[in-house]
This record gives C-alpha cells, sequence and structure tokens, in this order.
C-alpha cells in the first residue's frame, strides 16, 4: 500500500512532495519544530497541523 503524499507548510515555506515518515526522519526536525507544521495532502486545499496526520509522540531531538 503506498502512502499518502503531502505538502508541507513550516514559518511560511512550502516543502514537498513527500510522506509524513520521510518529514519526520529528518534528524533536523525538532519535536517543537513538528509542532508548527502544517501538512496539506496532494491535491487538497485544506492545512492541517502536522500531528493530526501522524503520531509526533516518539523519540525527537530537544
Amino acid at each position: 500500500m503506498n502512502a499518502s503524499v503531502y505538502h508541507f507548510r513550516f514559518r511560511g515555506r512550502v516543502f514537498g512532495p513527500a510522506t509524513p515518515a520521510e518529514l519526520c526522519a529528518n534528524p533536523l526536525l525538532l519535536h517543537a519544530e513538528a509542532l508548527a507544521v502544517e501538512a496539506r495532502r496532494v491535491g487538497e486545499n485544506d492545512w492541517r497541523p502536522l500531528g493530526d496526520t501522524v503520531n509526533l509522540s516518539g523519540p525527537w531531538r530537544t
């Protein structure tokens, strides 16, 4: 099964397309920053907090 692909918005910049797992695998992404990321599935128009898309609990750099 293919994972959904999203665009991500952070500090006014849009990144992607990528999967949430690819974004969260970035070792430079801090947990506090991940909480500020918004996600939008490719082909859709509504932005949602990344936490609504992927479970943000887990090991993070602080």
